[in-house]
């Protein structure tokens, strides 16, 4: 007589479960970054929400990843503040200010 039960969820597929998330999320994530781009060089549409959609979602993942202590020790978060700054930068560089020169050497 068998009196094994098949184990369902162990910690293997916890961990590629979580995976898959994480993956999941850098698709969704990239992928309305593209759509942020289209938007904005095709359509000539505001882009502003989905910065903010963008925005709200890392700043959840990290504060939850945080108040849990399964992100990085606790004395990081001045690395994560520098990381959405510059990112935050680099993003208003290649959105407003990049265009800006581009189409003032096109007119030279």
């Amino acid at each position: 007589m068998n009196t094994e039960q098949p184990v369902e969820r162990d910690e293997r597929t916890v961990a590629v479960q979580n995976a898959a998330y994480k993956w999941g999320y850098y698709v969704v994530y990239l992928g309305i970054l593209l759509d942020c781009f289209y938007r904005r060089k095709v359509q000539h549409d505001d882009i502003g929400d989905l910065f903010v959609v963008l925005g709200v979602s890392v700043a959840v993942v990290s504060v939850y990843l945080i108040r849990h202590k399964a992100a990085v020790p606790p004395w990081w978060w001045r690395k994560f503040v520098i990381i959405y700054l510059v990112c935050f930068l680099v993003a208003f560089l290649v959105l407003e200010i990049l265009p800006f020169i581009l189409n003032i050497t096109k007119a030279m």
